[in-house]
């Protein structure tokens, strides 16, 4: 994140708990031409790819679906920085393959998805789907380190699309107490799919409800306990292979929200200046 060390001390300390930057500390770098293989992480929802960069500077290898074409726009030209380690996927993983309608937000650009649940949202016309697991079949990709889903309402659809034979190391998927009708991704619902397909460790990170679509929002809590969220709370749960992991993570996460949580909300010009800045990172 070029820059965002000039920021004011408040903005700067609102912006430093982000779960995939925590994750690709805490899980570290590809170890160089001794190591057996590079990691990988699959991104599913890369938006501009802020979720995949710090991982492709740690050299790993990314594999990332957006099918928004213009948030696609900004994750290509990351892409021209690493040619051989970033593959993009202009579909959206879903329950089969074939066509969906698909909608975006002049709101929000971190809002497209596959129905509309914002009074922002356009119809765009008819994208490209595919199950998760058909997608990393063509791919050839089989051992994942890293699995990140945000796909705005359909997380449990993609995480009923995928291939569970050979888990990844960590998932990360979100939530939305928001969007949990009709079978959606409720807390409850990710933890327990999860669980289902034989993960142990799990951690969830619970943000405050969303106050505007676009702005900066603020994180809650950071635990391993299986109690309910709060009404309206939306956030990550992520499971990890070992408990180790999980432990590191939650240690390292959570003074940074304890920090967070200490400075004032961010003013929408404060919020702007983060996204510009998190762009040139």
């Amino acid at each position: 994140m070029t820059g965002l060390s000039n920021l004011p001390r408040k903005v700067w300390s609102a912006c430093n708990y982000d779960e995939m930057k925590l994750l690709a500390t805490v899980l570290g770098k590809w170890g160089g031409p001794s190591s057996q293989k590079r990691p990988v992480l699959v991104d599913v929802g890369a938006h501009y790819g802020s979720s995949c960069s710090p991982f492709l500077e740690n050299g790993w290898e990314v594999v990332a679906f957006e099918p928004d074409a213009s948030n696609r726009s900004h994750l290509e030209r990351l892409a021209d920085r690493f040619p051989t380690r970033l593959r993009v996927i202009p579909k959206a993983v879903s329950a089969e393959s074939g066509l969906a309608s698909f909608y975006a937000s002049s709101t929000s650009t971190g809002i497209s998805s596959l129905h509309s649940f914002h009074d922002s949202h356009e119809e765009l016309g008819l994208i490209e789907t595919v199950p998760l697991r058909v997608a990393l079949e063509e791919q050839g990709v089989t051992d994942i380190d890293l699995l990140k889903i945000d796909v705005e309402g359909h997380e449990m659809t993609a995480l009923r699309s995928m291939d569970w034979s050979n888990r990844p190391k960590v998932v990360v998927c979100e939530f939305d107490e928001t969007k949990a009708v009709a079978d959606g991704p409720s807390h409850k619902s990710v933890r327990n799919h999860l669980e289902t397909v034989g993960y142990e460790h799990i951690a969830t990170s619970e943000w405050f409800p969303v106050v505007e679509y676009g702005q900066h929002h603020r994180p809650r809590r950071l635990s391993s306990s299986a109690s309910e969220v709060q009404t309206n709370a939306w956030g990550n749960v992520v499971a990890f292979a070992d408990h180790a992991s999980m432990e590191k993570f939650i240690e390292s996460g959570t003074p940074l929200i304890t920090r967070s949580r200490r400075t004032q909300p961010l003013t929408k010009h404060a919020s702007s200046v983060v996204r510009a800045m998190r762009r040139l990172g």
